[in-house]
């Protein structure tokens, strides 16, 4: 594989107990550059985790080439139907074996620092912490163009968002998440709490922090680690404050449905939260607020603001805060299952 030669030895230079978690769907046309960049990294993986969501055209053939001319230890997911993305990402994770493991999409390259960046935050929480609490680091993220070229410096600071205290990280998070898995690295101890991810987790890097902030920390390193790719193919991509209402003002109807449709989905990710951290042991005060919130959600009209106000419950921005507000009252009550 022409061009591994010079990225070879250096990736033999700094290991580290890190599995990255590769999940594909027929992502060909960037994956090189994705893989050639873990090749970059000051401190490398020690192991590559591949789950391809029934690609039609060369992804698996391009990562399993790709580790065998590097000598990477790969371990490919048995062949399976289309899960979409948050269950592909759970086969992934169920397969890593290293102590750290770092997310991966198929379309970004991340930038030679990234794990070491995120390995260097990971063991200050640990020395913080304690090395038995769970653990996830994530990033700000470099925008860029599918040819690369820049379009945003922060995705954080261009997606109105920030990282609250770790006070308000789990009350934030009950209603909005603010952490992009393809920049996060989760501790062992993490996994085995969070793992098997649910199906009814909205999506895989919510479920993630949800957990890490109910029974551990969020940690976040205000650099970017990533050069996160915009384009035609993107599951989600980058929408400024500005062009989100825009959009809204376009087509009230549709965005009222799917803002309510989406409490509702969250509400049924925080009951399966709810039961997962009982399962897990976790403090009762978090179980007991992630409880409230789920039924101030679920009861709809104006009850359920109020629930929410007592539960001091907010998004990232005053006005994220009161659509979430206007959604929730006007919803109805969720049926009980």
């Amino acid at each position: 594989m022409a061009g591994h030669g010079d990225g070879l030895a250096s990736y033999k230079a700094a290991a580290t107990d890190i599995s990255v978690a590769l999940c594909t769907f027929n992502g060909a046309l960037y994956l090189q550059e994705q893989l050639d960049s873990l090749l970059r990294q000051t401190s490398r993986p020690t192991e590559l985790v591949l789950s391809d969501d029934g690609s039609s055209d060369a992804s698996v053939s391009i990562v399993t080439e790709f580790a065998r001319a590097v000598g990477m230890r790969l371990v490919v997911a048995p062949t399976h139907a289309r899960l979409g993305v948050g269950q592909n990402f759970n086969l992934a994770l169920l397969l890593c074996s290293r102590q750290y493991v770092a997310l991966s999409d198929q379309d970004d390259v991340w930038l030679p620092d990234k794990l070491a960046t995120a390995l260097a935050a990971m063991h200050e929480g640990e020395a913080r912490y304690g090395t038995s609490c769970p653990l996830l680091v994530y990033t700000d993220l470099t925008v860029v163009a599918a040819d690369l070229r820049p379009i945003s410096s922060s995705f954080m600071r261009s997606k109105g968002l920030c990282n609250p205290s770790p006070h308000d990280a789990l009350t934030i998070l009950l209603t909005q998440n603010f952490a992009t898995g393809c920049t996060m690295l989760v501790n062992r101890q993490l996994l085995e709490r969070a793992l098997p991810i649910p199906k009814e987790a909205v999506f895989h890097d919510w479920w993630l922090a949800l957990v890490a902030a109910s029974c551990g920390h969020v940690l976040y390193v205000d650099q970017p680690t990533i050069m996160y790719r915009q384009h035609d193919s993107n599951v989600i991509g980058i929408d400024t404050m500005a062009l989100s209402l825009k959009r809204i003002i376009a087509h009230p109807a549709s965005h009222l449905e799917h803002g309510i449709a989406m409490c509702t989905s969250c509400a049924r990710q925080l009951d399966v939260l709810e039961s997962r951290l009982t399962e897990c042991h976790a403090a009762t005060a978090a179980i007991e607020h992630v409880h409230r919130v789920k039924e101030a959600i679920a009861c709809g009209g104006v009850r359920s603001v109020g629930r929410l106000l007592s539960q001091h419950v907010r998004r990232l921005g005053r006005f994220r805060t009161a659509t979430l507000y206007l959604l929730c009252m006007l919803k109805g009550a969720d049926p009980r299952p």
